[in-house]
């Protein structure tokens, strides 16, 4: 699974999916 995030991290688009989706599990 580390793996996947390094090449998901390296994503431009996948910092402002992470943002988004960091954001949900913030409020619930």
């Amino acid at each position: 699974m580390a793996d996947s995030l390094v090449t998901f991290e390296s994503k431009p688009e996948a910092r402002y999916l992470l943002a988004g989706w960091r954001r949900q599990w913030s409020n619930g």
